[in-house]
């Protein structure tokens, strides 16, 4: 695995790549090498800048998980990850549910309708294969404004 092989497989969307590949259901794009499951996040930042400290995870400056764009990664503990979601609004918790919400319920009724590749239909829309997924199987039913 090297830099461009991994770039050659993202699209670029308002400076982030965007994974086109495989994703987990939380949205995070994954590779399989070396008989083992990477996250793409992880791999693009090894590749670039070197070795992770154990502990440390891979965060998003962009909140886009689908994201693998180096320059959009920072390395931070677990602490430093829910720190930057709380400071950013995006935490939810039993007490004050709040959920990050992109897309209007005539984005959510387009995808549902769409024909094509589910790859297109996200380009389309600027959302992740994960979520076109997650909408066409009913799991995405609160993303409206």
């Amino acid at each position: 695995m090297n830099y461009e092989s991994l770039k050659s497989q993202t699209v670029e969307n308002n400076g982030c790549w965007d994974w086109l590949g495989t994703a987990t259901k939380e949205g995070y794009g994954v590779i399989y090498f070396n008989r083992k499951t990477h996250l793409v996040t992880r791999t693009m930042w090894l590749l670039v800048n070197g070795p992770i400290p154990a502990g440390l995870f891979c965060c998003h400056k962009c909140d886009r998980p689908i994201c693998c764009n180096p320059a959009h990664l920072f390395l931070g503990t677990a602490k430093d990850n829910t720190q930057d979601c709380i400071a950013k609004g995006r935490y939810k918790s039993n007490q004050s549910p709040i959920r990050v919400r992109k897309l209007t319920a005539e984005q959510v009724n387009s995808i549902r309708a769409a024909v094509g590749l589910q790859r297109d239909i996200a380009l389309a829309h600027g959302v992740s294969v994960a979520c076109v997924c997650l909408i066409r199987a009913g799991k995405r039913k609160q993303l409206t404004r």
